[in-house]
């Protein structure tokens, strides 16, 4: 390992072979990006980079931040310095390592072009973002104040949470489930391949476009909006205080909505949709289904269907209108 060293900058480089890879850092931006040629290379730049500590021993590699006098006196210093003046680029050579972790208190992370058995991201107040990764069993990305961003993601399973920032995902393919959790935020999903999805949100809106699942799929926001566009064998979709707009095909599905309206279209031979306070509004392929359940209490129902799918559709209302065009 060969090394430059001054007290904002520090270069170390090597050819070690690294199997697994373990950043922790408190105040640091950190960037993870692909190398050029067969060395890894670390650098740290900015105040106190001296605080950061790069060591490799038996196939790991290590960056930590220190939690010694100095690197409180760090913390402290980039409260009002602002922390995006401290940063750590790793490059790694291309191979698939056993697992990536990588983390940071309150700096951004950002990885891209990784492939690993495992990869972890995190960050308590910055950003996460991901794009190009390779995890043949699972990646994670998670932060609490900060928003989550991966594009062109593979992985074998998926794990995504943001308590109070957004989540936006785009071309992410996993061979087993993926599950988002989001607190305050909006969720965005494009291009998404996976046997299930779960995804929860409190208070965010909710949009999950061109997704195509094999099986099953629970998507409930309490008191944002909904708009799913996908196909899958059977779900269910809730809000609470929201409108649900759904367009696409499942066998079995079913829509509820306490004081939203409900919006449905698509191939659905097995259907149930209901609101309290909401209007309901059906177009489905009727000729092959097997059952239309539409309930609401206090708003309308309208239903786009043939004739002669009359009989297999039930309706109930208590103070709206029930219209059948």
């Amino acid at each position: 390992m060969s090394m430059t060293d001054n007290r904002n900058a520090i270069r170390r480089t090597g050819s070690e072979d690294v199997e697994c890879v373990c950043v922790s850092l408190k105040c640091f931006d950190l960037a993870v990006l692909p190398a050029q040629g067969a060395e890894y290379a670390a650098e740290v730049s900015g105040p106190d980079a001296d605080a950061v500590e790069i060591r490799y021993a038996d196939g790991r590699l290590e960056i930590i931040e220190r939690t010694d006098a100095s690197g409180l006196i760090s913390a402290v210093k980039s409260l009002f310095s602002g922390r995006s003046a401290r940063t750590v680029k790793l490059y790694l050579p291309a191979k698939e390592y056993e697992s990536v972790s990588l983390a940071s208190a309150s700096g951004n992370v950002n990885a891209k072009g990784l492939s690993a058995a495992v990869i972890a991201l995190s960050s308590a107040s910055g950003d996460v973002e991901a794009s190009d990764l390779t995890a043949s069993l699972s990646v994670e990305a998670r932060t609490e104040s900060g928003d989550v961003k991966a594009r062109a993601l593979t992985a074998g399973e998926a794990h995504f949470a943001a308590r109070s920032g957004d989540i936006d995902l785009n071309r992410i393919s996993c061979k087993g489930a993926v599950k988002l959790d989001s607190g305050s935020g909006d969720v965005y999903i494009s291009e998404l391949s996976a046997p299930d999805l779960t995804l929860e949100s409190a208070s965010g809106d909710v949009k999950a476009l061109s997704c195509a699942l094999e099986n099953s799929f629970f998507i409930r926001t309490y008191s944002g909006d909904a708009e799913i566009k996908l196909s899958g064998d059977n779900g269910f979709v809730k809000s609470t205080s929201g409108d649900i707009r759904f367009v696409g095909s499942a066998r079995a599905l079913m829509l509820e909505s306490t004081s939203g309206d409900i919006r449905a279209l698509g191939d659905i031979p097995g259907l149930k949709i209901s609101a309290v306070s909401g209007n309901l509004g059906v177009t489905v392929n009727l000729t092959g289904i097997d059952y239309l359940e539409a309930n609401t209490v206090s708003g309308d129902i309208d239903l786009w269907c043939p004739e002669q799918a009359l009989g297999r559709v039930k309706t109930h209302t208590v103070s709206g209108n029930i219209r059948k065009h």
